[in-house]
């Protein structure tokens, strides 16, 4: 069975690469727009996929100790 990729495996594959990153370079690299890519965000971070911190450029995107790197 082929398997089918979304947009957020997109997302979570390029922040997995780079390790941290920066919620506009995803936006522009991946090719998601800011308002979906929120979205996407709150699903991995909520999933305990990545981690968020707020600074004042915004959100920072990253691969942490408590996260769950999926294979």
């Amino acid at each position: 069975m082929e398997e089918i990729r979304t947009k957020i495996d997109d997302v979570l594959d390029f922040i997995e690469d780079r390790r941290v990153t920066t919620a506009g370079e995803v936006s522009s690299q991946v090719g998601v727009d800011r308002d979906m890519l929120d979205v996407f965000i709150e699903i991995l971070k909520n999933n305990r996929l990545i981690e968020v911190k707020y600074v004042i450029m915004g959100p920072l995107l990253y691969v942490g100790e408590e996260t769950v790197i999926h294979e």
